[in-house]
């Protein structure tokens, strides 16, 4: 059956426990073996070392993300410390060190709550589901990532002279196509509809403009222009939330 297990600032279900009351989760957390300095013969004082006292990023139904040994922002801000990224399976209780200890910059649960996207200090991207390998996505990209609605294409901007612009990733089939090839091209965020993206040019000089592009057709149109960037940014918003 199912126990509640509860553990600093938040409730999980795990539906794998072993041992007796005040040991949390199963000796399957050592599964990642992760290298915490601790023994395995106690696999309830290390859960509770490695996991308790470190801050959680965001969580779903399926899994929790922790950031561990530095300071991190919960939900989905932009994290700006590096910090060791560890994703626990609720189901199994199984702990994974997703960079193989190796600090990252940011981390993002895809919608659906099965897909960790994680940037590293390389500015690589990657890309993780319980039961698969690591997949690299693409290099030099840039923040913010946003997910169509589904959570099976991510777009973002790619900070690479020689290909530059905005592009999208299939992580379902892990190809990358070019949305935007311009330098200025940032900001890109996905409608609900998720066939379409609002971007901002002229962020690093010129005048500042609001675009949407089709990511099926490729057809664009502009929708605003503006003298102050965050005023695009925001105006972005009210669009999307209007959709």
């Amino acid at each position: 059956g199912r126990s509640g297990v509860t553990l600093p600032g938040f409730t999980l279900e795990a539906a794998k426990l072993a041992g007796g009351a005040g040991e949390p989760l199963a000796s399957t957390c050592l599964s990642a073996q992760l290298s915490y300095g601790q023994q395995p013969q106690a696999p309830a004082r290390w859960v509770a070392s490695s996991v308790t006292e470190r801050k959680i990023i965001t969580t779903s139904s399926r899994l929790v993300l922790f950031g561990v040994d530095r300071s991190v922002t919960p939900a989905n801000t932009d994290i700006k410390p590096t910090f060791r990224l560890v994703a626990l399976v609720k189901a199994t209780g199984e702990l994974h060190d997703l960079n193989q200890g190796n600090d990252v910059r940011v981390a993002r649960m895809a919608p659906g709550g099965e897909r960790v996207l994680f940037l590293t200090i390389g500015g690589e991207l990657k890309a993780w589901t319980p039961g698969s390998p690591i997949q690299v996505i693409d290099d030099k990209v840039e923040l913010p990532l946003s997910f169509t609605p589904d959570g099976e294409a991510v777009a973002y901007r790619r900070d690479d002279p020689n290909r530059p612009g905005l592009f999208m990733a299939d992580l379902t089939g892990h190809t990358v196509q070019s949305i935007v090839q311009a330098r200025d091209a940032a900001m890109p965020r996905f409608t609900p509809s998720g066939d379409r993206l609002l971007y901002i040019t002229g962020v690093e000089g010129g005048e500042p403009a609001l675009w949407e592009i089709s990511t099926r057709t490729g057809g664009r149109k502009g929708l605003a222009r503006m003298a102050r960037t965050a005023d695009l940014i925001t105006h972005q918003t009210k669009l999307i939330e209007r959709r």
